[in-house]
């Protein structure tokens, strides 16, 4: 049976000097260009008053300098951007969603450690990477 979907071979993923080099501010303009673009992006839905927000940043920072080529990060401020987090459903934040060249593949929400959001980049990148 045939796909109606084609599926992007890592033949069509930018070269690694064409990723960005650290996370990208994301709104109604770019949004679906960015996560269309990349083998895997990861986006996070933050507010500037969150707390947990603030405490995942120089995390998220980190991973998105140590796997660029692999992964590529955009944020969304949901004060600004209110239709964005209601189109990925966004209850709470933050709130993290990892996409395949453009379908959603994963989530995560709350504020989450080092490790495990090393770790989930990591195992979405050995599959989707």
């Amino acid at each position: 049976m045939m796909s109606l979907f084609r599926k992007k071979a890592k033949a069509d993923a930018p070269p690694p000097e064409e990723w960005p080099r650290g996370t990208v501010e994301l709104d109604d303009r770019n949004f679906d260009e960015f996560v269309d673009k990349y083998p895997l992006t990861m986006v996070e839905f933050w507010a500037s008053w969150c707390a947990p927000c603030k405490a995942m940043r120089p995390i998220i920072r980190d991973i998105a300098e140590a796997r660029a080529g692999q992964v590529a990060i955009g944020k969304v401020n949901i004060g600004r951007h209110r239709k964005l987090a209601e189109r990925f459903d966004v209850m709470s934040i933050p709130h993290v969603v990892y996409f395949s060249y453009g379908k959603q593949v994963d989530y995560s929400h709350g504020k989450m450690n080092r490790r495990s959001l090393e770790g989930k980049v990591k195992s979405l990148a050995k599959r989707y990477g």
